[in-house]
């Protein structure tokens, strides 16, 4: 990204919001992970794996499906309502 970009990158943070229900998926996954495997894994390596695994995909197809036009970020999402 050049320097003259309008997009403002915001400051790093040590938490992200990703709601009630979202968690609790992330929660529940990580248990039957731990129960499956006899690992302890916690809902935070569980959404640590899932970004360093799955984040350049996931930008890549947001990137093709915005530019494509029609849905926002809250359609694709399913929080319509929100906006």
């Amino acid at each position: 990204m050049s320097e003259s970009s309008s997009v403002k990158v915001p400051r790093p943070a040590s938490s992200l919001y990703v709601g009630p229900e979202r968690c609790e998926q992330v929660r529940r996954c990580a248990i039957e992970i731990s129960y499956h495997t006899g690992e302890n894994v916690s809902a935070s390596q569980l959404s640590q794996y899932l970004i360093d695994k799955y984040l350049e995909d996931a930008k890549a197809e947001l990137i093709n499906q915005l530019k494509k036009g029609g849905d926002s970020m809250a359609v694709i999402l399913g929080n319509a309502n929100e906006e």
